[in-house]
């Protein structure tokens, strides 16, 4: 654990870390020119009510990438919306969950329980927030739990954590790093159920030329297989699953 941040389990708060020189050529990159806001977001008849960095122009100059909402992220809440089946009265896991939105999502949708993860402390802070407000007066820790998890690192001990494989995983927008690959099939193919029907979810845009070929071949390497996207309104969202023998 020495090489990760603090975690923040069972509701504590943490520092993420040392700061860093953000000074570039006289002002500050990570200034705040868009504080958290809370919204409302409908999903077809879904309302769920977030706070986050929603108006922010360029989210990946944030110190937290986390704390705002992606393209990617809407468009996999779209999808849920159309393909139910996917998550109603599954375990679902969400990667890179940021804000939670589509984790929460699944759960307004009808999942029997959804873990909600990222890597990035603050962002854990600003999810818990989320589901708390989300989880309209029940025990969301029945339903809905937030933990930090960092693809590809002590995965064994999350599963433990968890007491949980999965049958579907998803992620919003998580594809943007040549090196993040590797980690995030690993961390899939260890974490997806054996059943048949086991799906892993991934809405992808293009940021940072890392194609879906490139994820492909990472993916095959994990004995995964993939559909391409449906022309049905909700294009980008890949859906990967186990080769059959």
């Amino acid at each position: 654990m020495d090489d990760e941040e603090p975690w923040i389990e069972d509701g504590e708060s943490s520092e993420s870390g040392e700061e860093g020189d953000q000074e570039t050529m006289g002002f500050n990159l990570f200034d705040d020119p868009d504080p958290h806001h809370d919204v409302e977001l409908s999903f077809g008849e879904t309302t769920l009510k977030v706070s986050g960095k929603l108006r922010v122009k360029f989210p990946h100059l944030l110190e937290s990438t986390g704390l705002a909402l992606w393209d990617g992220s809407r468009n996999l809440c779209n999808y849920l919306c159309a393909h139910k089946e996917y998550v109603q009265g599954k375990n679902v896991l969400e990667l890179g969950a940021g804000l939670g939105v589509c984790g929460i999502l699944a759960h307004k949708l009808g999942a029997k329980k959804v873990v909600l993860t990222d890597g990035d402390t603050a962002t854990l802070a600003t999810m818990r927030l989320n589901v708390a407000t989300n989880s309209e007066g029940e025990d969301e820790e029945d339903f809905m739990v937030c933990k930090q998890l960092r693809w590809g690192r002590n995965i064994e001990g999350f599963r433990e954590k968890v007491a949980s494989e999965f049958d579907t995983i998803m992620g919003g927008d998580i594809i943007y790093a040549q090196e993040g690959l590797q980690p995030l099939f690993q961390t899939v193919s260890k974490l997806l159920s054996e059943e048949r029907h086991a799906v892993f979810l991934q809405s992808y845009i293009n940021r940072n030329g890392v194609t879906m070929e490139e994820a492909f071949q990472v993916a095959k390497s994990h004995g995964l297989q993939w559909l391409e996207p449906e022309h049905d309104g909700t294009d980008g969202v890949y859906v990967f699953y186990r080769k059959t023998p």
